[in-house]
């Protein structure tokens, strides 16, 4: 019997579920945008230091396109300027680099801009 070709979508959401599982051990609540055509597939929220990320998984850093990256960083220059009650609101990458999930701005990262 053949094997089955694992499509992106499949490799995509198991690294989503992965990466969601480790944020869960910081925040307190951690949501998957599934289906939403947004340009975040996580969004995790820490309750106590009033953060909430909205993130962006990438198998490996090479993944995320140019256009994608500019509508992050002014996605993240407009949640600096919004201030909700204290709450800080961030954007985040976060992909495998050496065998190990980083989570990156979206200003740190370089050759993309």
């Amino acid at each position: 019997m053949k094997a089955r070709k694992v499509s992106n979508y499949i490799r995509g959401r198991r690294v989503e579920y992965y990466v969601r599982e480790l944020l869960k051990k910081k925040f307190d609540l951690v949501l998957r945008t599934a289906g939403s055509h947004s340009p975040f597939d996580l969004v995790a929220i820490d309750f106590k230091s009033r953060e909430i990320w909205f993130i962006q998984v990438k198998a490996n850093r090479k993944a995320i396109k140019k256009k994608e990256l500019e509508q992050l960083k002014s996605l993240e220059l407009a949640f600096r300027d919004l201030t909700i009650k204290g709450v800080e609101l961030s954007v985040k990458l976060i992909f495998k680099e050496h065998g190990m999930y980083k989570v990156f701005s979206p200003f740190q990262l370089v050759g993309k801009s």
